[in-house]
């Protein structure tokens, strides 16, 4: 490898971390992480199974390296965790992101309403169910989707026939 830097034209080299002292302090760094116990190769045969690693010999020339990697692509298909995040994969990492952070902002609401209601010195059932009203109201449209609609729904009637029971009862 070394003999590969110097190969290289001196303006290649110039201005670059390819100088000897450069090369041997970072072979000597690479041979002690890399021991017969624990190297790279080992870690992808863990991580992927050894009929997955390809195991290059660097004096072979880069068309032939190429050319069996192209293979074993051709054979297996598309390697996976090799930065392979698609667009539908983003959007629903910012669903995620976007959710948290609407509950963050309904908790929030709901501690601010329940300060207040406690303030005033008046925690009533029909307090809280208003003030719940309230921090619901205070969402944006295009906050609410279909699901918490249908929650908030069966929410609204749990609280409506329990309140009718008691009524009842009374």
């Amino acid at each position: 490898m070394t003999q590969r830097a110097k190969d290289l034209a001196p303006e290649a080299r110039d201005g670059t971390h390819l100088d000897d002292a450069g090369m041997v302090r970072r072979l000597k760094e690479y041979r002690a992480r890399n021991t017969e116990e624990s190297n790279v190769k080992d870690f992808f045969t863990q991580a992927i199974g050894h009929h997955n690693v390809l195991v290059v010999d660097s004096t072979e020339p880069t068309e032939d390296q190429l050319g069996k990697m192209r293979e074993i692509i051709e054979q297996k298909g598309k390697p996976c965790c090799i930065n392979m995040i698609t667009a539908e994969d983003n959007k629903f990492l910012l669903g995620l992101k976007k959710q948290a952070e609407k509950e963050a902002r309904a908790k929030a609401r709901a501690e601010a309403a329940q300060a207040a209601a406690d303030a005033e010195g008046s925690v009533q059932e029909e307090g809280s169910a208003s003030g719940a009203a309230a921090v619901i109201a205070q969402e944006s449209e295009e906050e609410i989707d279909e699901l918490t609609l249908l929650i908030q729904k069966e929410d609204a009637e749990a609280a409506l026939r329990a309140k009718n029971e008691e009524a009842s009862m009374k």
